[in-house]
């Protein structure tokens, strides 16, 4: 017991006393502590430990993104592959990591191998942090004794699909930014510039330009409506986000992505890249293809996409070739189904599926670069034109009363 703590001290000889009616005594280690039979040590505790204990994470609720799965796999990968015992493994990553998500999966891991528990049932624990994918890769992994082996694929998984969800990504945002950045420049010529010449044309008496009278509406309505109008794209916004957690809006969202134009090629390609893959690993790993096709239906966001893997599902059940049940799909190419077909009649069909995901995935990123480097100019031509317009506003009024003074 260290000197000058303050502890909850009771003498098991008076009756009228309790714990918690303890008196806080200040004792030394040089004081004579005869008598004390139950010593409760009295710890203050500080905010930031409080709070602390109130985002404490569980089982239950933590949650892991793909870059944070993808270290944790990788590194018990590379550990058990040097020999070092799965102990061990989680007990050295445990004490590297600096992420405070991954270090408390870790520990509880170690704690859990130590009890002689499996991995895949120590993540099957955690909630919906695991999928079932990467539970049953691992699985897989440990009933063949290859788990070095099922985490160096399921590595490989993860890092396709963080690639692919960050070229996604990049060309979706992009468009979106410049058509913010458009309507920031446009709202900010016409409530904070115009105003100033707008006077000046009013005073003069002149006959305006139809594109002047339209800009100065537009300008009046912004001024005159301005919180309004910020209200109305907030609550705009907000309604959307909400929609898109709903069931009905989620699905509405769902079959938008399979039927715009170019966006239902660019997740055509991304599905059928995931698709592939997912199926390709699980069956590498020792999965049967009806579980694979399960675990691939379990691990796809589009509702309609899901719904059609499950028909799959009882179609091979049945005996039919995976590739006869995906005749005319509407959700996938009739290459990719060409692909399948050769890697199903000639029994490799998970390298097959996995050359077929590393091919779309290609063809994908090939696509969204295009689009991107297409999608430059086109932007400076738009924003260059809106600008143009706001500029020319002003600029014929302007002329035209320059050319008035001069006559005079």
């Amino acid at each position: 017991m260290k000197e000058n703590t303050k502890l909850n001290v009771f003498e098991a000889t008076d009756t009228s006393l309790s714990l918690n009616q303890g008196t806080h005594l200040d004792i030394f280690v040089e004081q004579n502590l005869d008598g004390i039979q139950g010593v409760t040590e009295f710890k203050k505790e500080s905010l930031s430990e409080k709070i602390k204990a109130l985002l404490n994470y569980s089982q239950e609720n933590i949650k892991l993104n793909i870059s944070q799965k993808l270290y944790i796999f990788e590194n018990i990968a590379l550990l058990l592959d040097s020999g070092i015992p799965i102990d061990e493994t989680f007990s050295i990553l445990e004490k590297q990591s600096q992420d405070k998500k991954v270090k408390f999966v870790l520990g509880i891991c170690y704690s859990s191998v130590k009890q002689g528990k499996k991995l895949s049932e120590i993540l099957m624990s955690f909630g919906q942090c695991f999928d079932t994918k990467e539970t049953g890769m691992i699985s897989a992994g440990e009933s063949i004794g290859k788990l070095s082996s099922s985490l160096s694929q399921l590595s490989n998984d993860l890092s396709f699909q963080l690639e692919l969800k960050n070229e996604v990504k990049k060309a979706s945002i992009y468009p979106v930014m410049v058509l913010i950045f458009t309507l920031l420049v446009v709202i900010a010529m016409l409530k904070f510039v115009i105003p100033q010449v707008t006077s000046l044309f009013t005073s003069s008496n002149m006959e305006l330009p139809a594109i002047t009278q339209n800009i100065m509406f537009l300008s009046d309505f912004i001024n005159n409506n301005f919180l309004l109008l910020i209200s109305t794209i907030f609550v705009f916004i907000a309604s959307l986000s909400l929609a898109l957690k709903t069931k009905m809006g989620r699905r509405v969202f769902d079959f938008l992505l399979l039927n715009l134009p170019f966006v239902k090629d660019i997740q055509q390609l991304k599905n059928q890249s995931l698709f592939a893959q997912t199926l390709g690993s699980l069956m590498l790993n020792g999965v049967s293809i009806v579980k694979a096709m399960e675990i691939t239906r379990d691990s796809t966001a589009n509702h309609y996409l899901k719904n059609y893997i499950f028909y799959l599902i009882e179609d091979v059940k049945h005996g039919v070739k995976l590739y006869d049940a995906m005749f005319l799909s509407p959700y996938f190419s009739e290459f990719f189904i060409s692909q399948l077909a050769v890697g199903e009649k000639s029994s490799n069909l998970p390298s097959v599926a996995l050359k077929i995901a590393t091919n779309n995935h290609k063809i994908l990123s090939d696509k969204l670069q295009n689009f991107t480097k297409l999608l430059q100019p086109v932007v400076m031509l738009v924003l260059g034109g809106v600008v143009g317009t706001v500029v020319l506003a002003i600029m014929l009024p302007l002329s035209q009363m320059i050319s008035n003074i001069s006559v005079f």
